[in-house]
């Protein structure tokens, strides 16, 4: 009985000790240059929070004006002097955002084994190794995955009839405590009227940090959940 009490005691220690490597939050400066089908260019800048626990994302932007860009389930929603406005519900949640998945340790399959993809055939091309996923829900396409020395460097959405729907890039990473995290990240959407461009540059990132508590992760409570509670918005 002795020895089953020591052995669970180290256990739990194990777990605790464990446990507390993993960060639960996340913030990092950032910018974004987009530029359209049509060729218009546009420049956005801000910072980024994410809080693992709230699963709330933040996007605080001070360029080309100041916002709150706040994320929470599927909806998204802008704060713009004190006004709340909803702006879309997608099926797609935080947890497909590559902070929560930094800090849940699932970037090198972008979380698709955890939300129910299957791996449908793996492959060695040179240096990298290409998965492809599919959902047994969805009739639709396939999701391509590029791996390189373990570390996440490409994911390609695809149609059902193998068209590529929208390609992101992974590039530069940089250890931060126990991450490796994508500095710049390069997304490609084609549409119909051709390819919207984008590249988001990060920078100053911190992990459990907690100085901009009040003013960061109090917006959803204070700001945006009294206007949906009112029936302003739903």
């Amino acid at each position: 009985m002795k020895h089953l009490f020591y052995f669970l005691f180290c256990v739990l220690i194990s777990h605790i000790a464990f446990t507390q490597n993993f960060g639960t939050r996340i913030e990092a400066k950032y910018s974004i240059k987009e530029i359209s089908p049509d060729k218009k260019q546009s420049l956005i800048v801000g910072k980024v929070f994410y809080d693992l626990n709230k699963e709330t994302l933040i996007h605080n932007q001070t360029f080309p004006r100041e916002q709150f860009l706040v994320f929470k389930d599927t909806a998204a929603y802008i704060v713009l002097n004190d006004s709340v406005m909803r702006t879309s519900s997608s099926a797609m949640t935080v947890g497909f955002s590559i902070y929560h998945l930094l800090l849940k340790n699932e970037m090198d399959d972008f979380g698709l084994s955890k939300m129910g993809f299957r791996l449908m055939d793996v492959e060695e091309v040179g240096n990298q190794v290409v998965s492809k996923w599919k959902h047994p829900a969805s009739e639709e396409g396939y999701v391509a995955i590029t791996q390189s020395e373990g570390l996440l460097e490409g994911i390609i959405f695809y149609k059902k009839k193998g068209e590529p729907l929208v390609k992101q890039y992974f590039k530069e990473h940089q250890k931060v405590g126990r991450y490796m995290f994508p500095m710049k990240i390069y997304e490609i959407i084609h549409t119909p009227l051709g390819d919207n461009k984008k590249i988001t540059t990060h920078s100053d990132i911190k992990i459990d940090d907690f100085e901009d508590e009040a003013a960061i992760y109090s917006v959803f409570d204070d700001v945006i959940l009294p206007v949906i509670r009112s029936g302003q918005i739903h």
